[in-house]
């Protein structure tokens, strides 16, 4: 399998091997920015597109859209096959029904756990910390009524009216803008639980840094998937109520489940998810002729490469992957 270094690009995908070709992306980036995959993926010849979810789709209204998105976006790169990641196994279901190949994996398995090591011994400083954008489908209202509270994320233009309401009604929270990744575990040690407050979204990469850090988690019953690793030795789920909410918190750091404990139990249930990866590329590499021997185990693609701020340059000119991609954009 000619498997190469993983290369960013200012694109809506994330190349994971060269030949055949095969590429990731999340489907609403790829879906609002279909123009520019068209220029960048080289017609004529076969590309497998392995699409994940930042969203649930399964409502029937959002998979309704979805379904149309599918075949318009077929008719515009008609060289491309589709394969979608489904956070849920309902999700999977509804796209199987439809004739798409799709597979239950959910985009939390694909965080790379080495990133995210075991939270330091010591006595937190807070109660709770609750990572997650200030937008209001996160409700950081709900946990207003925990005492000792550190927030980290911060709000985009459009939802600067929220963020500023939020600072505002939780100015007794220690708030911190944004933290680099390599600095994640750093502030999951100074909490004692990890909170997840939306009712809809996607899988929330945040809930399984939690659990991988070692940190319980107090969620509110959700859609989109976040629950799938959770577990109930060290996962609570509250009511929608900021009284509910610090309940839970104390209720779960009471337990005093140990960190290793967590993040253990919650590697062995993304193994399954893992697999069923590695199972989907094979198909593929088979299908096109390739050599079946992938294991994610061996190239560990953190959350597929996708949003992460690596770029043509920090894997070389030389690359044949930033060869290919300058090729196709028409750059020297």
């Amino acid at each position: 399998m000619a498997l190469r270094h993983r290369l960013r690009l200012s694109a809506p995908f994330y190349v994971l091997n060269y030949e055949p070709l095969i590429v990731s992306a999340f489907w609403s980036d790829l879906h609002e920015h279909v123009d520019f995959a068209r220029r960048l993926l080289p017609p004529g010849a076969r590309v497998d597109i392995l699409c994940q979810f930042g969203w649930e789709v399964r409502s029937d209204k959002r998979y309704t859209l979805f379904r149309d998105a599918v075949r318009d976006l077929q008719r515009s790169l008609p060289q491309a096959h589709f394969h979608f990641l489904a956070n849920t196994q309902g999700s999977q279901e509804a796209m199987e029904r439809d004739g798409l190949s799709a597979i239950f994996c959910s985009h939390n398995a694909l965080v790379d756990e080495r990133l995210v090591p075991l939270v330091r011994p010591g006595s937190p400083s807070f109660d709770a910390l609750y990572l997650a954008r200030l937008s209001p489908f996160k409700r950081h209202h709900l946990a207003g009524a925990v005492p000792s509270l550190c927030l980290i994320g911060n709000y985009w233009r459009g939802h600067r009216s929220y963020g500023e309401e939020v600072l505002r009604d939780l100015d007794h929270a220690h708030w911190v803008p944004s933290v680099p990744y390599s600095r994640l575990t750093e502030h999951f040690s100074r909490a004692a639980t990890g909170l997840c407050l939306s009712q809809s979204e996607g899988a929330m990469y945040a809930s399984v840094e939690y659990l991988l850090a070692g940190l319980p988690v107090v969620s509110t019953w959700s859609m989109g998937g976040r629950d799938v690793f959770f577990d109930p030795e060290f996962v609570a789920i509250a009511r929608d109520s900021p009284e509910a909410v610090w309940d839970a918190v104390q209720d779960v750091r009471g337990r005093g489940v140990p960190p290793q404990a967590i993040r253990d139990a919650t590697l062995e249930r993304i193994r399954g998810h893992r697999a069923r990866f590695d199972g989907l590329i094979n198909r593929i590499l088979s299908d096109r002729g390739g050599v079946p021997a992938f294991r994610w185990e061996e190239h560990r693609v953190h959350k597929l490469g996708l949003r992460n701020s690596v770029t043509a340059t920090n894997v070389g000119r030389s690359n044949p992957l930033a060869i290919w991609v300058r090729t196709r954009l028409g750059q020297p």
